[in-house]
């Protein structure tokens, strides 16, 4: 069996006393035992009966030494099964067990999630901000562990990130960081190797440095990436490759060498004094020029890895002719940690896209993205349009993948128009199934984009009467849900589409419930449905000559 270390002693301690206020991170370098004391802990709680523990991960195969030492802690004990790699059985009731995110988040997911004594988190920054906070706030007891540097995500970007916002919905959360090391010596000179050649200890430049920075004093550059790579733009390419850590949460050390060596890749940059304060990198995707091979992508018979965007757009929206089309992707916008939301992203993204425009001749910039509300408007404000959401959640981050383009040429813009009216006709239906699990404010930037949904009026035209009619008769009358449900759905998606109706969050919800088909209650139903613009009562003179003219007729009939 496996014996902890007096600070994974320490460590297995603080998880015993977890509680839903009070759930547990852990940090560290690379080898430092934090999947192994997660393992452990893990044991222990099953030897105390905690009942059922989940584990989740950006990757499952990440996780194997989380399990492998939780076999190994619990020993030869009879009542100990292992299913599977990821799953481990103890007694009558425990059970540790891996699920993906996007599986935790969604149905079944969900129930589970509540009804498990814990929750580990294992390799959180490899998850996105808005992911990590949501399993927080669901889960019964919560424990995460990220690596500071490595493979497995951009530790240091997590901590800057996401710490801040865990501590205001978790103020009791506690943090600990391992840094003896566990599979080599204090001080090994291999470690520091590697962390050099990978740049696993880059950061960007200091704070302090770039704090005067905005879009006035600030220039634009397009950079050459072979000059990049020479011995000579060391600490630049150092502090490029330490903001890309902490600004996106995809970042691992193959970016290095894929961004650098690839000839497709082009490279812009945000100076402000000498120092690189803003990052935009975008890889031009060639058509697939063998029509085989573009009829197989299209069935889903085979994959072409570089062109994102024309299998985005051909497998999965249907456009075989995405295929034929040549794209400009933004493959990553990062800017400065201590720089952000003063609109040098914004700035920066539109250069670089009006310099792919001026200088590659493509038939459209475009990028995929995990579909949130910011990115989606960010994206909107800089001149992109929706052409595809992605169906699936990706399960490093739970969200659905937004494709966006800008045209530049007629076919493209013909193949996003098309795009878009196909999306925007199915989108009711969407919502029943794949998107069932969209969020309000997703589903607003969504719908900002698109043309109407099918039965909804056009920008500037009166809806249909009845309509109308079957939304006020329900608000304000006893008519069953299934009689006027149609209706509602179209009054509720046109409040959403720009400029989006004023609705108190919990109306929102229980109209989204109703609109994603989950089961509602009518005496929350009503009472919101009754907010919608739709539902606005007739004008109190007309129900004042309605109910004179009601008693005309009921005097007449006594007489």
């Amino acid at each position: 069996p496996l014996v902890p270390s007096s600070e994974q002693r320490r460590l297995i301690e603080a998880v015993l006393n977890t509680t839903g206020s009070s759930p547990v991170l852990v940090t560290g370098r690379r080898g430092r035992g934090k999947s192994a004391s997660l393992g452990m802990a893990a044991a222990v709680l099953l030897q105390r009966g905690a009942g059922c523990i989940l584990v989740t991960s950006p990757s499952q195969p990440a996780t194997w030494q989380l399990f492998e030492a939780a076999a190994r802690y619990l020993g030869d004990d009879c009542e100990v099964r292992r299913p599977s790699p990821f799953e481990l059985q103890t007694g009558p009731g425990g059970r540790l067990e891996f699920v993906s995110p996007a599986d935790l988040l969604v149905g079944d997911g969900l129930a589970r999630l509540r009804n498990a004594q814990f929750l580990f988190v294992d390799e959180a920054a490899g998850l996105p901000v808005d992911v990590v906070v949501e399993l927080l706030w669901r889960a019964r007891r919560v424990v995460m562990s990220t690596t500071l540097d490595g493979y497995e995500g951009s530790g240091q970007g997590f901590m800057l990130r996401a710490l801040p916002q865990l501590r205001i919905r978790k103020q009791e959360l506690r943090h600990f960081e391992l840094q003896a090391p566990m599979r080599w010596n204090v001080g090994c000179p291999l470690e520091k190797l590697a962390n050099a050649a990978m740049l696993l200890d880059a950061k960007p430049v200091g704070d302090d440095l770039v704090a005067d920075a905005s879009v006035e004093n600030s220039s634009f550059e397009v950079l050459d990436q072979q000059v990049l790579s020479e011995w000579r733009r060391e600490d630049e390419l150092s502090e490029i490759f330490g903001m890309l850590r902490c600004g996106h949460y995809k970042t691992k050390p193959s970016d290095l060498s894929t961004f650098l060596d690839e000839p497709s890749m082009r490279w812009f940059v945000l100076r402000f004094n000498g120092h690189v304060i803003g990052l935009v990198i975008a890889a031009i995707e060639e058509p697939i020029e063998d029509k085989h091979v573009a009829e197989a992508v299209y069935k889903r018979q085979r994959k072409a890895r570089p062109q994102l965007i024309a299998q985005a757009l051909s497998l999965d929206a249907g456009f075989l002719e995405a295929t034929g089309m040549r794209h400009a992707r933004v493959m990553r916008l990062c800017v400065h940690p201590g720089l952000q939301r003063r609109g040098l992203g914004t700035w920066l993204l539109k250069r670089s896209i009006a310099e792919l425009l001026r200088a590659e001749q493509v038939d459209a910039v475009a990028a995929c993205f995990g579909a949130t509300a910011y990115l989606m408007k960010l994206w909107r404000n800089v001149g992109g349009e929706l052409a595809w959401l992605a169906h699936g959640r990706e399960p490093s981050s739970g969200h659905h993948s937004a494709t966006v383009l800008l045209p530049c040429t007629a076919r493209s813009r013909h193949l996003l128009h098309r795009a878009q009216a196909r999306l925007s006709l199915q989108l009711p239906e969407l919502l029943l199934g794949p998107l069932a699990r969209l969020s309000a404010d997703v589903l607003a930037e969504l719908l900002a984009g698109l043309p109407p949904p099918g039965g909804c009026p056009c920008d500037g035209d009166e809806p249909d009467v009845q309509d109308v009619a079957d939304v006020r008769s329900f608000a304000w009358g006893a008519r069953q849900v299934s009689c006027c449900r149609y209706a509602l759905v179209r009054a509720f998606l046109s409040a959403m589409r720009p400029p989006r109706a004023t609705l108190d969050l919990r109306s929102e919800q229980v109209l989204l419930d109703l609109v994603q088909g989950r089961d509602v209650n009518e005496g929350l139903l009503r009472p919101a449905v009754r907010k919608l613009p739709w539902a606005a009562p007739p004008d109190v003179s007309e129900g004042r000559a309605r109910k004179g003219g009601e008693a005309t007729a009921q005097g007449a009939a006594r007489r």
